[in-house]
């Protein structure tokens, strides 16, 4: 049998603002995070971080983190890492 964590919402603009200070301060501490945006076209999109989220001048993550996005049907788009940013 394999449990699955609980889902807790951690930080939503309509209730915590758009502060990334907030952001960061209410998902310190958290890893297997996934963030979820709809833009002003209703375009809806996100990632998924096997670590927890920092504030930062370069890129990071594991292989494990990835971006995905959402078509007008529901089909979901996954892009995955691809080491091509180790060879900058």
């Amino acid at each position: 049998l394999v449990r699955m964590r609980e889902w807790k919402l951690l930080f939503t603009i309509s209730k915590d603002g758009v502060s990334f200070s907030t952001f960061y301060k209410n998902t310190r501490d958290r890893d297997n995070t996934v963030l979820l945006i709809r833009d002003d076209t209703g375009k809806v999109f996100g990632a998924y971080l096997c670590e927890q989220w920092r504030p930062g001048m370069h890129f990071y993550g594991l292989g494990e983190s990835f971006v995905f996005s959402f078509d007008k049907d529901g089909k979901v788009y996954v892009s995955r890492y691809s080491g091509e940013n180790e060879k900058i």
